[in-house]
């Protein structure tokens, strides 16, 4: 198999955006994390999928026994991996980021086990069956039953929750790009969680999945501040958006009811130098949002306030945790 010449490959990445690519392709109405199945040599790519990827981004996954040498000439970012026979890798044991059952395996299997001693959270199933397909299909009615098509709660918002280690009354709302949660958005929600604030993450490729409009993105994000402000204990609130997310966010806040409003004391437009956009084609209803943050930044200036709220712009020359490092000592903090 052929790669680019990197360092490192993001397969979970590639696989993410050609699922978002087919849902739109075949006209999905909603966007739901897809259900990975592997066999055979299937197996231990699905395995590497699971332990690259961050939450969410698989619904989970069916295999029979992985084998943890992979046919890849290339280190997968993210992954422990030792050098294998042939221009293969050998998968050393991570934890996942999904439910994930096993067909056929015993449970001294190596690797599996292995997997069980690194993850409390996400334990690897195994499934006594020797219908492979049946296994599948059951383990997908499973995934629907618990996360039902619609929901009065916000669980059809399909946030990421990053609470804080510590009780904290500020919260953060991070309206991610339009490659999903996993790139800038992703490493500041972390930064954030140490130091003592809460994050929610809206993933733009599947919120925006659907045309939303300004009102309805609004009541949205009060249904979010709303939840977690009684949850948590939330008084103060922090909204970031970074590439499309700060297209979008300040139609939100401009919308949002004054009692929230009084509670924001910092929003922040994050975007790239250069944005390209990944084919997605999010849109906010009525409004172009293809244009980034510049437009209201003009008003809104790099560093100043609107009223009682903080407002901060911010191009970001290069996608590292460095420039989150940077934009983190200027972010909202948690009293002491």
């Amino acid at each position: 198999m052929h790669w680019p010449e990197e360092q490192c490959v993001d397969i979970a990445g590639i696989i993410n955006w050609h699922a978002n690519y087919l849902g739109r392709r075949y006209g999905l109405e909603d966007l739901e994390p897809p259900l990975l199945v592997g066999h055979g040599t299937g197996a231990g790519l699905v395995y590497a999928l699971l332990a690259q990827a961050p939450s969410l981004t698989f619904a989970g996954a069916v295999t029979d026994a992985p084998n943890a040498q992979l046919p890849f000439g290339v280190e997968l970012c993210g992954i422990s991996t030792a050098p294998g026979a042939n221009g293969e890798i050998t998968l050393n044991a991570a934890p996942i980021s999904a439910l994930w059952h096993v067909v056929g395996a015993t449970p001294d299997d190596p690797l599996l086990h292995a997997i069980r001693e690194s993850n409390p959270d996400n334990q690897p199933e195994l499934v006594a069956s020797s219908r492979f397909a049946k296994a599948a299909v059951r383990t997908l009615d499973a995934l629907e039953a618990v996360h039902p098509p619609q929901s009065e709660s916000i669980t059809d918002l399909q946030v990421v929750e990053l609470p804080a280690r510590h009780p904290a009354d500020t919260l953060a709302v991070i309206y991610s790009g339009d490659g999903g949660w996993r790139d800038l958005d992703k490493t500041i929600g972390g930064l954030l969680v140490e130091q003592g604030i809460a994050v929610i993450g809206v993933d733009a490729v599947r919120y925006f999945w659907r045309e939303r409009s300004p009102a309805r993105t609004a009541a949205d994000l009060v249904r979010i501040l709303e939840h977690y402000g009684s949850l948590w204990s939330i008084h103060r609130v922090a909204l970031i958006g970074y590439s499309f997310g700060a297209e979008v966010l300040p139609f939100a806040y401009n919308r949002l009811p004054e009692e929230w409003q009084q509670r924001v004391v910092t929003v922040a437009l994050l975007t790239r130098t250069h944005r390209q956009l990944r084919g997605h084609h999010l849109r906010l209803a009525g409004q172009g949002a293809t244009t980034g943050p510049s437009r209201y930044c003009r008003n809104w200036p790099h560093s100043g306030r609107q009223g009682a709220v903080r407002i901060r712009c911010q191009r970001i020359r290069r996608e590292s945790v460095h420039s989150a490092r940077h934009w983190q000592h200027h972010s909202p903090r948690a009293p002491r």
